[in-house]
This record gives structure tokens, C-alpha cells and sequence, in this order.
């Protein structure tokens, strides 16, 4: 893997991290990370009150790029819609079909600005 590369994944590993304890802390149980289908990935999947959120993590090092909810596409959006999709029909997961939880999507975006980690979260960003 190049150095960009490993840095950048390296970045979004830390701020997967850090969106995790913000949901933590926050009430949410983490069900699931990194959750690959056909269709994609879905970076945390969380549970609170008997609702179930999907989260995107966008992690960068400088703010002054969009903000991270604006970088997430429509593109990305039917991608993390359709991987949803899969993990609530996969029978690993053991849902029941006839009584699915409520669910949202939403986006965290971290910023690592001098060492401190700032977290912007939108729990229903998109349908």
C-alpha cells in the first residue's frame, strides 16, 4: 500500500474511533464496524432505543475542505442504502423481517485540528 494511502486509512480508522466513543457516550451501542457487502461499506452501525443507525465517518485533517456531510453523494447514499438493505436481509444478523427497527442514516464528520479531535454528527442526514 503507498504512503498515502496507508495514511489515509490510517485517518479514517481514528476517526471511526472517535465517532464511536461520541456515540458511546451518547447511549448507542455499537453493533457493528466496517460492515462490507457487494454494494459497499458501512463504516458504524449503531443501536439506541430500539432504532438502528447507519453511519458514514468522514475523517480529515484540514476543515477547510466541505463540510463532511456535503461530501457524502448521492452516489454514496444509494450505496450505503443498498448495503443496509443487505445487512438487514442477512440472516446472520438475525432480524425479524416482519418487524424491522426503525432506521436512519447519518454522517459524523471528524476533524483533527492541532491534536484535538472535533466531531460534527448528523443522525438523519439523508433518507
Amino acid at each position: 500500500m503507498q504512503e498515502n494511502s496507508r495514511k489515509n486509512k490510517d485517518l479514517g480508522d481514528q476517526g471511526e474511533s472517535v465517532a464511536c466513543e461520541y456515540l458511546a457516550r451518547r447511549g448507542f451501542e455499537i453493533v457493528d464496524r466496517n460492515v462490507k457487502y457487494k454494494t459497499g461499506e458501512i463504516d458504524i452501525i449503531a443501536r439506541r432505543s430500539g432504532e438502528l443507525h447507519f453511519i458514514e465517518v468522514k475523517s480529515r485533517i484540514d476543515p477547510r475542505f466541505v463540510p463532511p456531510i456535503e461530501v457524502v453523494d448521492d452516489t454514496k447514499k444509494m450505496r450505503i442504502r443498498k448495503t443496509a438493505e443487505l445487512y438487514l436481509t442477512d440472516r446472520r444478523n438475525n432480524f425479524n423481517h416482519n418487524k424491522l427497527p426503525p432506521c436512519f442514516f447519518g454522517v459524523i464528520g471528524v476533524d483533527f485540528i492541532c491534536g484535538e479531535a472535533r466531531v460534527e454528527c448528523v443522525l438523519d442526514a439523508f433518507i
